[in-house]
């Protein structure tokens, strides 16, 4: 049975130290991306189909289950893949792309929802919970490669990095808190809503180039 060898970093300990502190600062910039987005997602479901509690409820699914979904995708597609880290560059490139689509495809997603509550009435039992399934499944795309980001880098570390495992996904929630706080508080205000998701698509580009900057060699597990 033929076993797929990993593609780990190649190098002694100063390759080893560089490749590190590139993978913390390409998890910290997708932290941030990601938790930019979910902002940027928040407002714009609040915008679009009204009521504050609903947009939170129907992000937080999305983020949550998508982020669920994608680290279980990842650990199947795992020992099948022979670059991790590309494959981290990979959902990293999708998170950004696809997170970005969804304010253009938001108008198509309204309008669904507006035929959809007309079909039902707008008092009908199901129109909430029709409106909470539209706006999940216009996230999980994005919140899907979310998931399988850091799982994907995690297994392409070199095994004498593997100890430092706690720093990747330490640093990718520090990210995470300093995305919200700066979307929260300066980008929408000060960029507004388009400029705000250029920023979030380049944090997510700088974690891609991070990323692929990392030279790779095969490495035999057995």
């Amino acid at each position: 049975m033929m076993v797929n060898k990993i593609v780990r970093v190649k190098g002694g300990p100063e390759s080893e130290s560089l490749t590190l502190s590139r993978c913390l600062l390409a998890v910290a910039c997708s932290g941030a991306s990601a938790l930019t987005l979910e902002i940027l997602w928040q407002r714009q479901m609040f915008l679009a189909f009204g009521a504050s509690a609903p947009a939170t409820t129907a992000v937080l699914t999305a983020i949550f289950l998508g982020i669920a979904l994608g680290s279980r995708i990842s650990a199947v597609l795992l020992p099948r893949v022979t670059q991790p880290v590309r494959c981290f560059a990979l959902a990293e490139a999708g998170v950004g792309v696809l997170g970005g689509l969804v304010p253009i495809v938001m108008p198509f997603a309204e309008q669904a929802y507006v035929t959809a509550a007309q079909g039902l009435g707008e008092d009908h039992l199901l129109v909430p919970f029709v409106r909470f399934a539209i706006s999940v499944l216009l996230l999980m795309p994005s919140t899907l490669c979310m998931g399988a980001t850091v799982p994907f880098l995690a297994a392409g570390l070199p095994s004498e990095a593997r100890s430092r495992l706690a720093w990747i996904y330490g640093v990718n929630m520090l990210g995470a808190v300093g995305g919200s706080l700066l979307t929260g508080l300066s980008l929408v205000r000060f960029l507004g809503n388009t400029w705000s998701y250029v920023v979030a698509l380049a944090l997510s580009g700088t974690a891609v180039i991070l990323t692929f900057s990392i030279r790779t060699t095969r490495e035999d597990p057995s």
